[in-house]
């Protein structure tokens, strides 16, 4: 789901391998979530950049990203997108807060990058279980 109302202006596919993103293995492979695949959306909200990248792992490869239905497939290696769309994707005009974005096949990774003003506030914990619709901060 959409973590706030923001625009996404760019999609990109990172090929990778699908290894699990159990806590213990990740505490053993460095770098992990740069590692497996990835689809990354690229654009902004009200406070400057904000990146979503949803990342694979075993059992979990085949990401879904519902506004690009057909446009790009996961899970195929270097063939990430269809021929007919050449490797581009096209992305909504916007998105609301809470709009569903797409889905896993078993659950994974969801990272999230984004500036935000000095008064913003984490409201979890390291290794916090998320739930949607539970805020993950405060401005």
């Amino acid at each position: 789901h959409s973590p706030c109302s923001w625009r996404v202006e760019k999609v990109t596919h990172f090929p990778g391998t699908l290894m699990s993103v159990n806590p213990t293995v990740c505490r053993y492979v460095p770098n992990i979530l740069t590692l497996n695949e990835r689809v990354l959306l690229s654009g902004s909200w009200q406070f400057g950049y904000l990146g979503y990248a949803a990342v694979g792992a075993t059992n979990v490869g085949s990401i879904r990203i519902n506004f690009l239905k057909d446009q790009i497939q996961t899970n195929k290696g270097f063939l990430s997108f269809t021929k007919r769309h050449g490797d581009r994707a096209a992305a909504p005009p916007a998105l609301s807060r809470g709009e569903g974005l797409g889905g896993f096949n078993f659950g994974s990774t969801i990272v999230l990058i984004f500036e935000a003003p000095r008064s913003f506030t984490f409201s979890l914990q390291a290794d916090q279980v998320i739930k949607v619709g539970r805020p993950l901060g405060y401005v």
